[in-house]
Parts: structure tokens; C-alpha cells; sequence
């Protein structure tokens, strides 16, 4: 049934998850530089380092800013879908890190630029990332996603609130959580005002 292959489809998933982690010494870590590359080196074996740096011609920037840049998703789940990349090499794993909270801010305004210079509301967008071992590629990236998805599933991909797919507003703002593990804000305090209606997530108050 549908409980079956989403467990079936976790479980590829997470093969994949593990298959990323023998290449771990080449993608750099929070603890160690390897071959003279920090862990925030972009890295020749990642391929949205490649593509932050602009050598990816079948994904050319849309927009850049000095700490990130916006590329068109190469298979669009949605009529918009935009994948907001770090320049630095940042591993998806680092998600929840505190430190990444400003980082964090920053893709989801560039994402938020990206919609308004489509005429797109951002209000009706969706800003999510993919939670290990769901993410398809070790490098943190931002799903900016709207207007209609291509189809039932790829809309159950990318919805806020599972637990595949983190809300950018939820992960900012969620309550703090310590220890491993799903759940909790890097802020682990409310919204302001002003947040909540930048970000627009007002079901979080």
C-alpha cells in the first residue's frame, strides 16, 4: 500500500545516504581539513560546488549574492522551482547546526528575491530543505518551490512539516531541542512579528 512505498522509497533513500558517507574524506568535515581543503572549501567531487561556482553550464546562476547563489532546479518539481546553493562547502547533515543560523536567513531571502523577480508571491512559496538520509545530495541546499506541482508525489516531497522535507520558518523558529535527532529551531524562541510576516509563517504563532 502508500505506507509501504513510502518506507520502501526511505529506505532507497537512505542507501544512498550511506553511499554519500564513503566520500565524506573528499566532501571535508566540521572537525578536519583533508588533502588542504578546510570543510568550507568548495570541493571538486561535489557537484553544487561545481554549479555555485558557476561551472555547471547546463545550470547556469540566476542570481548570486556574495554567500550564495540561485540556480533552476535541473528536474522542476513544481512550474517554479529555484535551488538556493551555499558557496561554501556546507554539508546537509549540518542542518540544525547553530552556527548556520545566519546562513540559513540569508538563502531563504535570496529565495525570497528570486519569487519577487518572477512576479511570484512569496507568501505562496514553499522554503524547504530535505532532512538526511532524504537529501539527494550531501551539499546544503534551499528548495524554493510554487504554483502547481507536477504531480501528488512530488507535492508529498517537498511538504513542509513531514518528515522528509524542514521548514526553513520551522527550523529558525521551532522550539529548541537538544540531543540527536528530528525536531527544534537553531533560535529556539518564538518569531517576532516582523519575522512571522517576513517569513510568513504565521501558523507557527
Amino acid at each position: 500500500g502508500f505506507c509501504e512505498l513510502l518506507g520502501f522509497l526511505g529506505f532507497l533513500r537512505l542507501l544512498r545516504f550511506l553511499r554519500f558517507r564513503r566520500f565524506r574524506r573528499f566532501a571535508g568535515s566540521a572537525g578536519s581539513a583533508v588533502r588542504g581543503r578546510g570543510p568550507g572549501d568548495a570541493n571538486d567531487m561535489c557537484k553544487l560546488c561545481a554549479i555555485a561556482r558557476g561551472a555547471a553550464p547546463a545550470q547556469p546562476v540566476l542570481r548570486a549574492s556574495a554567500v550564495a547563489v540561485v540556480v533552476a532546479a535541473r528536474d522542476p518539481r513544481a512550474a517554479v522551482h529555484r535551488l538556493v546553493l551555499p558557496r561554501e562547502h556546507v554539508l546537509q547533515e549540518q542542518l540544525r547546526a547553530p552556527g548556520h543560523r545566519d546562513l540559513i536567513r540569508h538563502l531563504v531571502a535570496l529565495g525570497r528575491e528570486e519569487l519577487e523577480g518572477l512576479a511570484v508571491p512569496p507568501e505562496s512559496g514553499r522554503f524547504v530543505f530535505h532532512a538526511p538520509p532524504f537529501n539527494s545530495e550531501p551539499h546544503l541546499h534551499l528548495h524554493v518551490l510554487a504554483g502547481p506541482f507536477n504531480n501528488w508525489y512530488r507535492d508529498l516531497a517537498h511538504r513542509p512539516g513531514t518528515p522528509w522535507a524542514v521548514d526553513a520558518a520551522a527550523l529558525l523558529f521551532g522550539p529548541a531541542k537538544t540531543g540527536p535527532g528530528p525536531g527544534g529551531g537553531v533560535l529556539g524562541r518564538e518569531p517576532t512579528h516582523r519575522e512571522k510576516r517576513y517569513f510568513h509563517w504565521a501558523w507557527y504563532s
